[in-house]
């Protein structure tokens, strides 16, 4: 049976974008045991959703998965374009198949480093019980949930500022810059993290509702995702 060209451009992208996934988690693992195991203090370990958010949990891979991950599935979203999208209507791939499947890639790398995250927590909890030590442990689901928007929103975000560069004049794709940079800093405002600008301060997630910040975070996928779709629809594929 013939498979759908979407699901051959999703599937595709997933295992190519997935190795390059594997191949980071591997460097944050050894990078955060590096540093988790020069700066143990012998304290006890607490652990709740506002450490993590706030980074204040250095010690746990579920902090060291949150503060990485951004920049690269931002720069997966950025190599997203260019030889990608010209690869695939080169071979007989619509754009709005390309689109879907980049579409379908993400949602399926979002769940998957979720729940790779998800594990190497277990394990680390784990270990720290054997070894004895002290902790307080209490990571809500709503904190994967913010794993999974953050993944498909900052992946998003470096597909749209690829694609205004590929579509527009490079003076736009600045401003495509200036508005991911905004996007993100809404992102963080609204979930309690730090951010630079005194007015997104105000957006915390203990001020705003766990559920107006999911559907902040889920309205601006939609949207990133519309413009995304527009830019590339017509799109003139580069030699």
């Amino acid at each position: 049976m013939r498979k759908n060209k979407t699901t051959v451009v999703g599937l595709s992208m997933f295992q190519t974008i997935g190795s390059w996934m594997m191949w980071y988690t591997g460097i944050l693992v050894v990078l955060h045991i590096a540093s988790t195991a020069t700066s143990y203090t012998g304290i006890e370990l607490n652990l709740s959703q506002s450490a993590l958010i706030n980074g204040e949990a250095g010690w746990s891979i579920l902090n060291t998965a949150l503060t990485t991950s951004k920049g690269f599935f931002l720069v997966c979203g950025l190599l997203s374009m260019g030889a990608v999208i010209k690869y695939y209507v080169s071979n007989g791939v619509t754009r709005l198949d390309y689109f879907k499947g980049i579409i379908q890639s993400i949602f399926y790398l979002s769940l998957s480093f979720t729940a790779v995250a998800a594990l190497l927590f277990g394990l680390e909890v784990l270990i720290i019980n054997m070894m004895g030590i002290e902790t307080n442990i209490h990571v809500p689901l709503v904190f994967y949930l913010k794993i999974v928007l953050d993944v498909i929103l900052f992946y998003l975000v470096g597909w749209f500022i690829a694609a205004g560069f590929y579509r527009l004049h490079v003076w736009f794709g600045f401003v495509c810059i200036a508005i991911a940079v905004l996007l993100a800093f809404v992102q963080s405002g609204i979930w309690g993290e730090s951010v630079p600008i005194p007015l997104f301060k105000l957006m915390n997630i203990y001020e705003v509702s766990i559920w107006i910040a999911i559907l902040i975070s889920l309205l601006m996928i939609v949207g990133v995702s519309v413009v995304i779709r527009l830019l590339t629809k017509e799109v003139r594929i580069k030699d």
